[in-house]
């Protein structure tokens, strides 16, 4: 793990149903040189054939990846979770492995935001974009005891209102943006 000297901040960005618009809109505005590290985690079924980095790599300054286990997380890269999976992050490394379809619900965004908030505490930050249901939410309590900076997508903004509300009636939420102003907040 990096020291609090070289410690930088690290968005994980958790989204769903109607997650591509927002993901577009948050990345479009993310700068080339932004000082952070993002893990996006988009909730979708499993597609071989998916361009999920191609998609949302013509919308970014920023250098981004397919998230793979083992590689380690750098300031100013996007790190994309491959659809179908579940990404963790631990001592500042990625760990990616295929969702756990006997886990009900499914909660692959909690479990980013609380690895992320084990790992890197007061230096993560939480986004919750459009999706349905409540994917996320739980994930916060962690990460705002650990000092975690908690955005959520203003809802009016959002395809799907599920998990950006849920975020929000849980209290845990610092700030509600649409996403274009996201990146000048992280």
């Amino acid at each position: 793990m990096t020291t609090k000297a070289e410690q930088f901040p690290i968005a994980a960005i958790g989204a769903s149903a109607g997650g591509i618009e927002a993901l577009k809109d948050l990345l479009a505005a993310l700068p080339a040189e932004s000082g952070v590290a993002c893990l996006i985690l988009l909730h979708m079924s499993a597609d071989p054939h998916s361009k999920i980095v191609e998609v949302l790599g013509g919308h970014i300054r920023a250098a981004i990846k397919l998230a793979e286990t083992g590689m380690t997380v750098e300031r100013h890269k996007v790190y994309v979770t491959p659809p179908g999976f579940d990404l963790t992050v631990q001592n500042g490394v990625l760990t990616v492995s295929p969702k756990d379809e006997t886990q009900h619900p499914q909660r692959p965004v909690d479990n980013l935001f609380e690895s992320l908030a084990r790992d890197v505490h007061e230096h993560a930050i939480c986004v919750v974009l459009s999706g349905t249901g409540t994917n996320g939410t739980a994930g916060l309590r962690l990460a705002k005891a650990e000092g975690a900076l908690i955005i959520a997508q203003e809802p009016a903004t959002a395809r799907f209102t599920g998990m950006p509300r849920s975020a929000i009636a849980s209290e845990m939420v610092d700030l509600v943006l649409p996403p274009h102003e996201i990146p000048h907040r992280i």
